[in-house]
Order: C-alpha cells, then structure tokens, then sequence
C-alpha cells in the first residue's frame, strides 16, 4: 500500500513539473516575441498587413529595412550580415538572399547607403561639419571607401554635395536627403510609405 502511494505521489509530482515545464516555455516564446517586436517599434506592426502579400524572402526583406530605418547599429564598422540576422530573428543565408534578391544590392551596399545617407542627414542639419568631419560620422574605413560610397550613392563628389546644399539652403530652397539619395523600394512598396 505504502509503495502504491508512493508512486502515485512520485507521479503527480512528475506530472507537475511537466505542467509547469511546458508554462515555463510558452512564457519564454511570449517573451521573445515581446522582445522581439519591441526591436522594430511602430513600424514592425504597418508590416504584417503585408505579410500575405509578399514572399518570405520579401517579408524577411522588409524586416531589414525596418530595421536599419529604426536602429542605428547598421552604421557601426563592427556590425556585419551575422549581426543583423540575429536582429532580424533569421539566419545569415536567408538574411543575406533577402538583401540580394528583395533588394537587388548585398549587404555592404546596404551597410554603405544608410552610412551616407546618415551623414547626408547630418550635414543637411548642420552645414558647418567639415567633410573630414562627415568622413568620421560615417564609420568607413577609409576616406576613399568613403567618397566611393558617396559618389556611387548621390551621383556627386562630398564636396560638390556640400556646395550645392549650402547653395540651395542660402537661396531658402528645401533640401530633402532623398533629392538626392533614392529611396529603397521593395517590389513597389516604397517602404517610407510604410510608416
């Protein structure tokens, strides 16, 4: 009799750290998502209307762009395809097959656009950094890796660009980075509409 409620005990105890087992895992996948959507503010939720209408590799995509608009961990030398992957919640090959096919550039084009953009940003609110200055902003390497960039991305030389911002603002023009600098798009979703 003692070993049959023994047993029994022992069971209920088992079936009890069971219960409790799979409670601990629901509440770290509801974490995760809870982490996991604070990375993308706002913006993560105008994407999942989307997400019936894309292809994963597309939605993966979008991912990264809400990303890299909301965060700016992309401009850091350090941070590589392996680091946004984890971010976006994926593995590198997905990650970089979306940046190649969705967004038709690889990932160091991609790095490179948002570095100038960020400095063309910068140097729109304060026209008095210098372009070594702007070069230290950017996190390129070097300062021809820079000018590079800058040219293949606005179609000017740094220095041509400053000029005819500071023209534009003397004359009371607006200036708007994206006069410039094309949007990124995704199969005509123009993601500054997304937000």
């Amino acid at each position: 009799m003692f070993a049959i409620i023994l047993i029994t005990t022992c069971l209920i105890e088992l079936l009890i750290i069971v219960v409790l087992l799979i409670k601990i895992c629901q509440i770290k996948r509801q974490l995760s998502k809870k982490e996991n959507k604070s990375l993308y503010t706002q913006s993560q939720e105008s994407l999942d209307y989307l997400s019936e209408d894309v292809s994963d590799v597309d939605f993966i995509a979008l991912r990264i762009l809400n990303y890299c608009e909301n965060d700016k961990s992309i401009l850091s030398r350090s941070f590589g395809l392996v680091d946004l992957a984890k971010v976006i919640g994926t593995n590198r090959n997905y990650t970089s097959k979306a940046i190649n096919n969705s967004l038709k550039t690889n990932f160091s084009q991609l790095k490179n656009y948002y570095r100038v953009r960020y400095v063309c940003e910068e140097f729109i609110e304060n026209q008095s950094l210098s372009q070594n200055e702007m070069f230290e902003l950017s996190q390129f390497a070097s300062l021809s890796s820079f000018t590079a960039a800058f040219d293949r991305h606005t179609g000017f030389s740094p220095r041509k660009w400053c000029d005819d911002i500071v023209r534009r603002v003397g004359r009371g023009e607006g200036v708007d980075v994206y006069d410039y600098i094309k949007k990124l798009e995704l199969k005509g979703y123009n993601y500054k509409n997304l937000k």
